[in-house]
């Protein structure tokens, strides 16, 4: 599965914004993308839209152009900090975006990333701090994740094989790096990967 990420620090125009998307392809036909917009604002409330995309019935691909027409719309509205992806599934994207002027850099989906990813998604949820409009395909992803235990500590994970939890990665990933860009719009850290 691919994934996408972009944030703005507070010092921009529109502040903590952040922008995550979560590829998952089982066949051309089930392929789904879910992009997130997540904002923190002052009080440490995180808020989030989202869309979705799916791949064509007929044709059995995703039209990677309209992802990335979003993404560049998005960036075009919010002064955005940095575009983090896991470079699975999203390389071209992330290359031609690179290649844009984008601020580009990965986000695997490995242990080091999920886990403090997850994390603080679940911080955020039981601290109510999280905003969401309502989306049923959003609650469906995100009600079929799960999670599993690793040597880094949990991290968020399919339930079921026929559900994607795009959603619920994408939201994660967002929501790390709307704090990360928070963090920084205090002035330099040094942030260890």
């Amino acid at each position: 599965p691919g994934t996408l990420a972009l944030a703005t620090s507070a010092s921009r125009k529109a502040p903590f914004g952040a922008v995550s998307a979560r590829r998952r392809l089982t066949t051309a036909r089930r392929d789904t993308t879910a992009v997130m917009l997540v904002q923190r604002d002052e009080d440490g409330r995180f808020h989030r839209r989202c869309w979705h995309f799916t791949a064509d019935e007929a044709l059995g691909y995703t039209d990677y152009g309209a992802i990335e027409g979003l993404i560049r719309e998005l960036c075009s509205t919010y002064e955005i900090g940095r575009v983090a992806f896991d470079p699975f599934q999203m390389t071209r994207t992330s290359q031609l975006l690179a290649s844009e002027g984008g601020p580009v850099e990965t986000f695997p989906q490995n242990d080091s990333r999920m886990v403090p990813a997850s994390q603080l998604l679940y911080d955020v949820i039981i601290e109510e701090r999280l905003l969401m409009d309502a989306c049923p395909i959003c609650t469906e992803q995100i009600l079929a994740a799960g999670i599993v235990a690793t040597a880094r500590g949990w991290r968020l994970h399919k339930l079921k094989s026929t559900g994607p939890i795009d959603s619920a990665v994408a939201l994660a990933m967002g929501v790390q790096l709307a704090e990360w860009e928070h963090s920084l719009a205090g002035g330099p850290r040094v942030l260890v990967i």
